[in-house]
């Protein structure tokens, strides 16, 4: 599960496509954006709408297993534009339960063994 960084779980350093929404605001519509690492515990995108540090998110990730998408909460660690507009936000998940994580650390595995799809666009 680790990584050689002593990390709890493997992380995919394979950009793969992930919505999310402020928590708790339900007229938001989804916003698409691309991870830059995903594992159980967070993960890092990019995207263009700067999010504040504190934030709140509500996360979907699609897992290929399953039927319906992952619904993960999680809060925003870091963030900060970078050239070209886009912005970079690091999202620590909160309250993830073990299925959940178990989820999330196989479909980093599924990546890491080469079976994934090529990059998300």
């Amino acid at each position: 599960m680790g990584d050689e960084e002593g990390r709890r779980f493997s992380r995919l350093s394979q950009p793969f496509e992930v919505k999310y929404h402020l928590y708790g605001d339900l007229m938001q519509t989804w916003k698409a954006v691309r991870t830059l690492d995903l594992s159980a515990s967070g993960m890092r995108f990019e995207g263009s709408d700067l999010v504040e540090d504190g934030s709140q998110l509500e996360v979907q990730l699609a897992i290929p297993s399953r039927q319906r998408p992952l619904i993960l909460r999680g809060q925003v660690i870091w963030s900060k534009v970078l050239s070209g507009g886009i912005v970079e936000c690091g999202v620590e998940f909160l309250e993830t339960t073990p299925e959940q994580a178990s989820y999330i650390d196989e479909l980093v595995q599924f990546f890491h063994r080469g079976l994934g799809p090529g990059p998300a666009r």
